[in-house]
């Protein structure tokens, strides 16, 4: 650490934004893992018990956080000199929201899931703890954020993640079943805020401080911050909560998995904009112009075959990360993973909004989709289950991304071309006739799959190449692996 700490602010930079792009991908290879422990462990029953109780509680995550964290990071920088102040009034809000909320949550979710099956609710009961861990993680990363030391927050996710699986593990290992995950659970979480708080208190004195006037001036600054945050929250998981309301466990288990799948593949937009976003910080309109045209054609390309090659592929990519018994989350997949390329696209132009200070017309949209979300759901949900839910979630997307898209072309007077769009998306098509092809064949699911999953990708790659639509940037790495100069 000490070789880091002496590295340049630039340096810093760089080196945090690696270390949260590998971040990413470990949590992401952990996640899989977890995913298919976790679901032929507890089978689709428990496991949406388990399911239900994680999207109630992560709800309410940011009640305890308000915006406070994004904030403290911003006033330490603004102000290093005061940066014990500024943590330990950050860290004595977050424990206290924390400590006051979550009895109400755990009295909400008795109510909410009275007719659910006992252990929902004391799983709920247990599982708000790791609210008060969670606090603690946030307040902390926030000190290293504001010091460019963006890597320590990326270790403490993994470790997060890393814990949980080995955890699970053990559960299995000892029989312990739906409360065992819940235990998991709550330690994992208790790690990475004890490590966070020990490598914080070698920099600082880290203490919780109670100076009301300090309170006060924090509230008012981050609450229209945390709106944001919870509005977009609430966007991604008040569908989970909803089905689990109006639905069975086993119908929000195979909702989660497919979920859960769809977690995995989007962090790759995140990741492609998070590393863009100092150059389209500082950029003029002119280069500010050329990049978002760049990214939304890159993250096109990617997004077309991601979303066709799901859809060929739902039934085995579900059984390889699960088992039998989630089959029929196969048809959720398919739909999420279609409405998952719109938010390729849509990530293009929230993160530039973002990087270039036009941010705040995104609530309206946000404000929109929720509602429209939760509209849309209380129809679909009661008549058609998990598959109402995912076609719920598409539609928002799509309304989603062309709202931003409007909003952030008419801040910043930027747009880009949709017609040459035409070309990968019919190659994207022609990978449809080829993955019938290898279906003929009748192969055995990982064969199958990986078969699958070369022929189509040289399908797509090779006719793309033919129209000539390969992103220049792409175009490097295509001639090293053809061997040309």
């Amino acid at each position: 650490m000490k070789l880091v700490e002496n590295l340049s602010t630039k340096n810093k930079v760089a080196f945090g934004t690696a270390a949260q792009g590998i971040s990413k991908l470990l949590v992401a290879f952990l996640s899989v893992f977890t995913l298919r422990y976790s679901t032929q462990y507890l089978g689709a029953e428990v496991y949406g018990q388990y399911a239900t109780v994680i999207a109630y509680v992560t709800i309410f995550t940011l009640l305890t956080d308000l915006g406070l964290t994004a904030i403290s990071s911003r006033e330490i920088a603004k102000h290093p000199e005061d940066t014990d102040r500024i943590i330990g009034n950050s860290l004595a809000m977050r424990i206290v929201l924390s400590v006051v909320i979550s009895p109400l949550i755990a009295i909400g979710g008795w109510w909410l899931y009275a007719a659910k099956p006992g252990q929902v609710k004391v799983g709920i009961a247990l599982m708000v703890i790791t609210l008060v861990f969670g606090s603690v993680q946030s307040v902390v990363s926030a000190l290293f954020t504001a010091r460019h030391r963006n890597d320590i927050p990326a270790v403490l996710v993994v470790i997060n993640k890393a814990a949980y699986l080995i955890c699970i593990v053990a559960v299995g290992a000892l029989g312990l079943g739906f409360y065992g995950f819940v235990y998991a659970a709550i330690i994992a979480a208790f790690i990475p805020a004890i490590i966070g708080s020990v490598w914080a208190a070698r920099r600082i004195r880290l203490r919780p401080l109670f100076q009301w006037a300090h309170w006060k001036t924090m509230v008012k600054t981050s609450i229209p911050l945390g709106m944001i945050q919870i509005v977009n929250l609430l966007y991604y998981k008040v569908d989970t909560v909803m089905l689990s309301v109006m639905r069975t466990p086993r119908e929000v288990g195979l909702y989660t998995i497919a979920y859960g799948i769809i977690d995995v593949i989007v962090t790759i937009p995140s990741m492609f904009m998070t590393s863009l976003m100092p150059s389209l910080a500082v950029a003029d309109t002119e280069r500010l112009q050329q990049l978002v045209r760049r990214a939304f054609y890159i993250l096109s390309f990617l997004a077309i075959p991601i979303g066709v090659g799901g859809i060929l592929l739902r039934r085995d990519i579900i059984l390889l990360i699960s088992s039998d018994q989630f089959v029929a989350a196969a048809v959720p997949f398919a739909i999420l993973v279609l409405g998952a390329g719109f938010s390729y696209l849509n990530a293009a132009f929230g993160f530039a909004s973002v990087a270039v200070n036009k941010q705040s017309r995104l609530l309206k949209i946000s404000i929109i989709t929720l509602v429209l979300n939760i509209l849309i759901n209380l129809f679909t949900i009661p008549h058609f289950g998990v598959a109402g839910a995912a076609t719920a979630t598409l539609i928002t997307e799509l309304v989603a991304c062309i709202g931003v898209y409007m909003v952030f072309s008419r801040q910043t007077g930027i747009t880009v071309q949709f017609w040459p769009l035409w070309k990968i998306t019919a190659a994207g098509l022609a990978m449809i006739p080829a993955a019938w092809a290898v279906g003929l064949m009748h192969l055995g699911l990982v064969l199958h799959f990986l078969l699958t999953g070369a022929v189509v990708a040289a399908v797509y790659l090779v006719l793309v190449l033919v129209l000539g639509a390969l992103p220049p940037d792409f175009k490097p790495l295509v001639n090293r692996l053809l061997g040309r100069k």
